[in-house]
């Protein structure tokens, strides 16, 4: 089963809380105890984060919340991973980031990025179990992903050419069409959003790198806790980590310095 940090469990819980909802009634019906989240790096089993959102939503009484929960979530909060993603120098390099680090969210959690025939397919998969179970899940998370593509490609009406999704379909999807700008085909093998790759090279506006001195200063203090490490291989880590964004980088890049 795949796993997720409970710091993200407790992030989905605050979005209850400031949606009117009882936080602390949803945690325990998801059959989670006070403790267990006090931790944000202590893994949590998916399945309880799927409990969470679908308890969530008999509490606001919202059968499409998990599309509110990935239409609000803050990009941010997924933290590293929305740095490398978000500032990346192309669209392509910056979901290549994504499909790269997308199990540091989710342990078990894949992703691919394909382009044939002009059209670029991102597809999502996770080590769940009834996809049912999971709606809520894959509706917020696709809706994520799809967020990601609009920022990237600076563009926050960007449409998909279409949208797949693994569960059945609901019996309203007036809220896909309004958030995806598509109606999603349900019932499919593979949650994907296919979209035209001509966006692929397309530059990343606002791109910021100002973050990436202090990302290479905490690698800095990681690698100076570990003793006896060589340090021509810790500065060697600290410049592959500082051209992460970009994607990952060759030996000519990095032999000159």
């Amino acid at each position: 089963m795949a796993r997720v940090r409970a710091g993200l469990v407790t992030a989905v819980l605050q979005f209850v809380a400031g949606s009117g909802g009882d936080a602390a009634r949803v945690r325990a019906a998801a059959g989670l105890r006070d403790g267990d989240l006090l931790d944000p790096d202590r893994m949590v089993e998916l399945d309880r984060l799927a409990a969470v959102v679908a308890c969530a939503a008999d509490e606001l009484g919202d059968p499409a919340f998990g599309l509110h929960l990935g239409a609000n979530f803050d990009l941010e909060a997924l933290g590293l991973v929305t740095y490398a993603v978000l500032n990346a120098s192309t669209v392509e390099i910056g979901v290549s980031n994504l499909v790269r680090y997308i199990g540091t969210l989710v342990e078990g959690a894949q992703a691919e990025l394909h382009t044939s025939r002009g059209v670029a397919v991102l597809r999502a998969h996770l080590e769940a179990g009834d996809p049912e179970a999971f709606r809520h899940v894959y509706d917020g998370g696709l809706l994520l992903l799809l967020r990601m593509l609009r920022r990237l490609a600076g563009d926050g009406d960007f449409r998909p050419r279409s949208v797949t999704m693994v569960h059945a379909a609901p019996s309203d999807t007036a809220e896909h069409l309004q958030l995806f700008g598509v109606v999603p085909t349900f019932a499919e093998h593979s949650n994907e959003i296919r979209f035209d790759a001509s966006v692929l090279p397309r530059e990343v506006s606002g791109s910021d790198r100002s973050l990436l001195p202090v990302v290479e200063r905490r690698l800095q203090q990681v690698l100076a806790a570990e003793p006896g490490d060589d340090p021509w291989l810790a500065r060697l880590r600290v410049e592959i980590a500082s051209r992460l964004c970009d994607g990952l980088p060759s030996l000519s890049d990095l032999a000159p310095q």
